[in-house]
Formats: structure tokens, C-alpha cells, sequence
């Protein structure tokens, strides 16, 4: 996916979010695990960012953590949502 402007990045952060539902005003039930790449090629870091701040508006529960890696999952990533799971899926 190339995005080219600004504008265009936050549409698609947007239009992703718009799987939770626009109505709702009480996103007590929702919980989130969030976890990027900072040397990410493909979707740049910033992207999770202002996905971030979406979640921070809206009083979403979420975890956010960045990592030391590229477009990959991690042993250290992959242990962290591990240990998420653990606490939050029940």
C-alpha cells in the first residue's frame, strides 16, 4: 500500500478503525494489543502512531509497544502478546 499524503495515511488509519462500531459510545468491552517495527519498510511506524492516538480519543483500552525490528514479529514481540493474551482473553 503507498500512500502519498498525509491526508490519504489518515484515511486509511480511518477506514480501519471503522470495524469498530461508529455508534457505540461505550468501548469499555474493547482491548487492544498494538505493536510495531521501528525499522518497519513497509507501513512506517507513524501510521500505528496516530492509530494510537485514534484509540487514545475514543478511551480504548490498548497496549502499544514499539520494537527494534522491521516488518516481522519478533521473539520479544511475540512473548509480550503472549503474556497480553494471558491477562485479557478470556
Amino acid at each position: 500500500l503507498h500512500v502519498r499524503s498525509r491526508r490519504q495515511r489518515q484515511m486509511c488509519i480511518r477506514d480501519s478503525m471503522q470495524l469498530i462500531d461508529a455508534n457505540e459510545k461505550d468501548y469499555s468491552n474493547l482491548n487492544y494489543f498494538c505493536s510495531h517495527g521501528l525499522q518497519d519498510q513497509v507501513i512506517p511506524v507513524n501510521y500505528s502512531r496516530e492509530s494510537i492516538e485514534w484509540l487514545k480519543s475514543k478511551n480504548i483500552t490498548h497496549v502499544y509497544k514499539e520494537y527494534d525490528m522491521a516488518h516481522s514479529v519478533s521473539q520479544e514481540n511475540f512473548f509480550d502478546f503472549l503474556e497480553w493474551i494471558k491477562f485479557n482473553v478470556k
